[in-house]
């Protein structure tokens, strides 16, 4: 067995325990006694803490060996110490005895009583018996106690707790015997009863008075077994009556179906207790002076078919079969229908079956009143109360509450069934995106059937609906103004909620060809507006980097035509006619392995095959032995409408395609994976471009697969000296390294959002370094 946290001396037998499992640690010693030491241990199986008790003697050394060879009582006191609440684990080894514990076993007394609120009677008597009947059997194995007091008292179990507590401990010149636990018992009874440590047999209820007596003595006079006698009565004397005004609260309406020999049914979650107002109070008269007659008048007759009562030897009616003799509604004893009054308690017997009737009658039309409404569940405690009255005058209300358990158990399955036909209908329809549908199917549903996903899907697809006409609009005033980059994100949009709709494809398609041209290579790039966008992270992003912030206000003053993709190895090596990527597999992955100086390269070989003037002019190229990659050069920027890199201005742009959160989409981590290859999806490797979604500008893999090479060189703490409204910006003047923006398949989200910056020296190659092109346009409207 491991052990953590505090050292442990050689000399602690507890360790070798037998049978220990290796799951659980030891943590540190809680308490330690002449005869059992009390462990922390920690269930790494469960992830919580638990309790390790070690007996390491039984009373004395020298009766240990008369339990090592008594087998039968060993098992016995085993068997007794392990009917603790809450056991993991228990056995024994050469030395002793020993059981694991949960640590959250239920509230001990001393957290049950409180001094303004003591236990009811027949609560107390119960529960000391049921430690009672457990000290029994500790006894019959010849093992005392002796420290018996409120925090180490469960039900049904007891402890051996931490401190001896002088209140409740026998004094301490007297022997262990079975009576110093009596002792012990008695005066947690009394705090039981009393709410208090300190307490005499005079301040407890008169009934417990003789008990108290001689157990609070310093040598108790009862017997364990004499004890238990003696608790046995009070718990009967004490037990609450059976008809009173709580009969129909929580302790007798819980939930639940009819017993199992009147009908069957399935387990019912907990119902709400009866209404305290529909319980008719029942008030008890003293009895009559004298004994009511055990013989019936002249005039009786049988209450159920008024046949004549002939004589009291006869138990049930001749004729109709109905007893003579009926159960109190106040307790329960059998009494003569003819007389008034209840020759046990004193009852009036006509008044308590009025008031039964009117309960009976009530609960009836509510139940009635619950099953129009749908409330099929409320209507099954008040069932089960109905059907446990043994009462003959309401044999009928039995009956119609047996009847009516199986309607109601019936009903409840039909419209289970009912609903989940409701539920497989509105998926159906959510999946179809047909939304008008979703609502016209749940508004016909009763409102009491309608759970709480049922609720929300109705929810759903009106917020469906509203942003469809919302996009529609849109769409209708972009179309108006010739906006075609708002109008692109706002068909995507409306085609992930009206996915087969025709119309918006077709639209897409002209969209696309409207702000889309093709280079003679099939490279495709996007025709960007001018506009502005705060650049960098907000100080409220949680990946926030130094690098970052502050947060500044840009403006880009022209239109752009970006790369739809990142440049792919087909499109490098039939234009290079060499191919560096890490691992060549796919022809529409991006080249990777790329340094700065050859991706101006590709940019003026793009241009010279459109006959437009290069962008770059590169001087003393000095290239790669094994694949004729640039590694320096000297760069002069010679301008025009020729291919070139995004400028990291111009990079972000695209990329937030006019959002302002974290990533393009909002700032939700966990939906990075449907628009990024990242680390936690790419298998380490690239992957194909434009498998993932685009952002509102139609722009693919902005975030990850590879990282992207901007022109600007880098400054650490280069926003720090921006200006708020800077036009067109380039970076710094001078620098060692340049820019790389967006993810790669080996890095996390964090590394994904719109504002992550990261550098490279321009000569670098690495398989997560690619790049995407963009070149200047006419800045009419779009």
């Amino acid at each position: 067995m491991s052990t953590t946290g505090q050292p442990v001396s050689p000399n602690t037998a507890f360790l070798v325990c037998a049978g220990v499992p290796e799951t659980f640690a030891l943590k540190h010693k809680v308490h330690e006694t002449a005869t059992a030491e009390t462990w922390e241990v920690f269930d790494r199986t469960r992830k919580k803490k638990c309790f390790l008790k070690r007996f390491k003697t039984l009373q004395a050394p020298e009766a240990f060996e008369q339990f090592k060879a008594n087998a039968r009582h060993w098992e016995q006191l085993r068997e007794t110490i392990f009917e603790l609440p809450g056991l993991v684990a228990a056995g024994q080894d050469a030395e002793g005895l020993w059981y694991i514990r949960d640590s959250a076993e239920g509230k001990s007394y001393a957290e049950l009583v409180h001094p303004d609120k003591p236990m009811k009677e027949h609560e107390a008597a119960r529960r000391v018996l049921a430690l009672a009947n457990v000290l029994a059997k500790l006894h019959q194995a010849g093992f005392y106690h002796r420290n018996l007091k409120p925090a180490n008292a469960f039900s049904p179990g007891i402890d051996e707790g931490t401190l001896a507590d002088p209140d409740f401990m026998p004094p301490a010149d007297s022997r262990p015997s079975p009576e110093s636990d009596v002792q012990g018992l008695t005066k947690l009874l009394a705090f039981c009863l009393t709410g208090s440590v300190q307490v005499q047999a005079g301040q407890v209820p008169e009934a417990f008075r003789a008990l108290m007596a001689s157990g609070m003595q310093d040598a108790p006079s009862w017997t364990l077994d004499k004890f238990r006698t003696e608790l046995e009565h009070l718990v009967k004397s004490t037990r609450p009556s059976a008809f009173t005004a709580s009969t129909l609260t929580a302790s007798t309406l819980t939930s639940g179906t009819h017993d199992s020999d009147t009908f069957a049914a399935e387990p019912q979650p907990a119902a709400p207790p009866v209404p305290q107002s529909l319980a008719a109070p029942v008030s008890a008269v003293a009895p009559p002076d004298v004994p009511p007659p055990e013989i019936p008048p002249p005039d009786a007759v049988c209450p159920q078919c008024r046949t004549a009562v002939q004589t009291i030897g006869d138990k049930v009616c001749p004729q109709c079969g109905r007893h003579y003799f009926e159960p109190c509604l106040n307790c329960q004893s059998l009494n003569p229908f003819w007389i008034r009054h209840c020759r046990s308690c004193g009852s009036d017997l006509l008044t308590l079956k009025q008031q039964m009737f009117a309960n009976l009658n009530s609960h009836k039309q509510q139940i009635l009143k619950d099953r129009e409404s749908y409330g099929h569940d409320r209507t099954l405690p008040l069932l089960k109360y109905i059907s446990t009255v043994n009462h003959p005058d309401f044999v009928s209300f039995r009956e119609w509450a047996k009847n009516m358990t199986m309607l109601i158990h019936k009903e409840r399955k039909d419209i289970k069934a009912y609903v989940e036909g409701i539920r497989e209908q509105v998926n159906s329809a959510m999946v179809s995106q047909k939304y008008e549908r979703v609502r016209q199917i749940l508004e016909q549903v009763p409102r009491p059937l309608l759970d709480e996903s049922l609720r929300q899907l109705y929810v759903d697809a009106g917020e469906a609906l509203t942003e469809v006409d919302s996009l529609i609009r849109e769409i209708r005033n972009a179309i108006s103004t010739k906006q075609y980059s708002q109008l692109l994100s706002c068909v995507q949009r409306y085609l992930e909620l009206k996915a087969n709709d025709p119309e918006a494809q077709n639209l897409q398609r002209k969209i696309e060809k409207l702000t889309t041209v093709v280079a003679p290579n099939e490279m495709k790039l996007r025709r960007l507006p001018s506009g502005k966008f705060y650049m960098g992270s907000h100080d409220s992003d949680e990946y926030l980097r130094n690098n970052e912030h502050p947060q500044h206000r840009v403006s880009i003053s022209h239109s752009t035509f970006m790369g739809v993709y990142p440049v792919t190895q087909k499109q490098f090596q039939d234009l290079m006619e060499f191919n560096p990527s890490m691992v060549v597999t796919y022809d529409l992955c991006p080249v990777d392995s790329v340094t700065w100086f050859s991706a101006l390269e590709f940019c003026n070989k793009m241009s010279e095959a459109e006959s437009l003037p290069p962008y770059y002019e590169l001087k003393a190229v000095r290239r790669r032995a094994n694949n004729n990659a640039i590694e320096s050069a000297k760069v002069n920027v010679l301008g025009g409408d020729g291919y070139r890199l995004p400028t990291e201005a111009e990079w972000e742009y695209a990329c937030r395609a006019g959002s302002v959160s974290p990533w393009c989409f909002g700032d939700q981590v966990l939906e990075v994976g449907n628009y990024a290859w990242y680390y936690d999806n790419s298998q380490m490797e690239t992957h194909p471009v434009g498998r993932r979604k685009p952002n509102a500008w139609g722009l693919y893999d902005m975030h990850g697969n590879v990282m992207e090479w901007c022109y600007d060189w880098y400054g650490e703490l280069f926003y720090q000296q921006c200006t708020e409204e800077e036009e067109n910006p380039t970076g710094p003047a001078d620098g060692i390294a340049k820019v790389l923006r967006g993810g790669a398949w080996q890095f996390g989200a964090e590394a994904t959002r719109c504002a992550y910056r990261n550098s490279s020296t321009p000569d670098a190659v690495a398989g997560v370094i690619g790049f995407r092109i963009c070149r200047n346009a006419s800045d009419e409207a779009m």
